[in-house]
């Protein structure tokens, strides 16, 4: 029996850029014709990882600030309470403060394209130090890993996170994530709320730079997280 002589169809050689996974391209919807701004936005749900050994490490911590010592999951108990307890469990055993250092070689080798280097979760709570978007990814991990429902907020130059209060989303906690290490949870979610009202403006102006990502409609669109490093 012969064997059938293979055809080659096409040979060619190209370059191909492969950047690290923890690059974020920011206007990947620029340059590709089946992505828009807000599809774009929400591929940062990849960083958010509820599932993450060191998140639930987070969560066992602050079961220690709790009043009843415990974390449970899901709206049936109080979420002040266990919001409080991640907050102080995050100031004292971890000691995470505000750093950037988001350069990305990325921004030279594409020209177009706005990288940012964004460490996930596990390694701010590491390394004990994250910038805005950072910090704004690590409370929704812990906010999904408790069965609450995250949104990211994005401005033109900033973000932070949403979470539901209740399961139907009728009230809502805005997290200034950045006041970690500098104020009080009190003073986190009052300035939350007032960026969060700032925001609510812009986006019924549909004004550029202005987004929400809802993590759990990103989640039913395939969007799952990355394994964690």
């Amino acid at each position: 029996m012969v064997a059938p002589r293979e055809t080659v169809i096409e040979d060619f050689t190209d370059q191909v850029t492969i950047y690290a996974r923890r690059d974020f391209p920011w206007n990947l919807y620029e340059v590709l014709d089946n992505l828009d701004e807000h599809t774009n936005n929400m591929l940062l749900a990849a960083w958010i990882t509820p599932n993450d050994p060191a998140i639930e490490a987070w969560i066992r911590a602050a079961a220690d600030y709790h009043p009843d010592r415990v974390m449970t999951s899901g709206y049936h108990d109080r979420v002040d309470l266990r919001l409080a307890a991640l907050w102080d469990a995050l100031n004292d055993v971890y000691s995470i403060t505000y750093v950037s250092t988001s350069f990305n070689i990325g921004d030279a080798l594409f020209d177009g394209l706005r990288f940012q280097r964004i460490r996930f979760p596990s390694e701010v709570l590491h390394q004990r130090s994250a910038n805005c978007i950072e910090t704004t990814l690590l409370w929704a991990s812990v906010a999904e890993a408790l069965q609450w429902h995250p949104y990211v907020v994005l401005t033109p130059d900033h973000a932070f996170v949403l979470i539901d209060a209740d399961p139907e989303g009728e009230t809502a906690y805005a997290l200034e994530t950045t006041l970690i290490g500098q104020g009080n949870l009190e003073d986190a979610l009052e300035l939350g709320w007032d960026e969060w009202e700032d925001v609510r403006a812009h986006l019924l102006h549909d004004d550029e730079g202005y987004d929400v990502v809802d993590v759990w409609a990103a989640r039913e669109a395939g969007i799952l997280p990355m394994p964690w490093p």
